[in-house]
């Protein structure tokens, strides 16, 4: 019973510690956390640390795969994706977004900590790529690559599958910036909207990758910088 009971509070310690962590990392970012810092606020010893993770590199990572796990959610699982190719891009389209705007239970902690790391990744963003980021990319590319005419180039790959993710990502990343520009439509953004957004998303890439005659590139021919000069003096005359 003991030893039952003395895991038990391990298992306890080293979940505050994580939890702790992710909070501190967050607000200060690797560098300027300490593990101090994190002890204070998980309520444990230096020692408890040092028992669990050894140092704070690897309290860290543990944070990350915390991170890791729950973004695994947001990849369709292969059951979902049925239907043709069309059915299946809506499929995936409703599934990442409710997964992330119906995400309530998910600690604020980490979507600045995913923030942070986008803004200065540290080593353990390379597995979260590997391991979460990649494979959704890809299974959204093996479903543009059904609906293409033609075999797609890379840099089509590329810019058709960051164009589906971006139109996502907005409507997650920038709820805040839609609800003060558009503050009478207060529903888009919300997590019921997911079946609207997706709606909106899957219509719109449709009718695009539909178009078999796009607008060619425009290239404006590069005024010298005497001629841009000899505009701005004669106000554009």
């Amino acid at each position: 019973m003991a030893n039952r009971k003395n895991n038990a509070a391990s298992v306890e310690t080293r979940r505050r510690l994580i939890d702790a962590a992710g909070e501190v990392f967050a607000e200060r970012g690797f560098a300027q956390a300490t593990i101090r810092d994190i002890t204070q606020r998980a309520n444990t010893s230096i020692a408890s640390v040092n028992y669990h993770f050894r140092e704070k590199t690897e309290l860290y990572n543990a944070v990350m795969e915390l991170l890791e796990s729950d973004m695994r959610g947001v990849m369709p699982p292969e059951s979902v994706l049925t239907g043709g190719p069309a059915e299946q891009l809506r499929a995936f389209v409703r599934h990442f977004l409710s997964e992330i705007l119906q995400c309530d239970e998910q600690p604020e902690w980490m979507q600045v900590l995913w923030a942070r790391e986008l803004a200065s990744p540290s080593p353990a963003m390379k597995s979260l790529i590997d391991k979460v980021i990649r494979p959704v990319n890809d299974r959204l590319t093996a479903i543009l690559r059904q609906l293409a005419p033609a075999p797609l180039s890379r840099e089509q790959e590329l810019l058709q599958t960051s164009s589906i993710m971006g139109q996502m990502l907005y409507f997650v990343c920038h709820q805040p910036v839609v609800a003060h520009l558009y503050p009478d439509v207060p529903h888009v953004g919300a997590p019921q909207s997911a079946d609207l957004i997706a709606d909106h998303i899957v219509r719109f890439s449709l009718a695009a990758l539909a178009c078999k005659d796009p607008p060619a590139r425009v290239t404006q021919p590069r005024k010298s910088a005497s001629t841009r000069r000899g505009a701005a003096k004669s106000g554009g005359r």
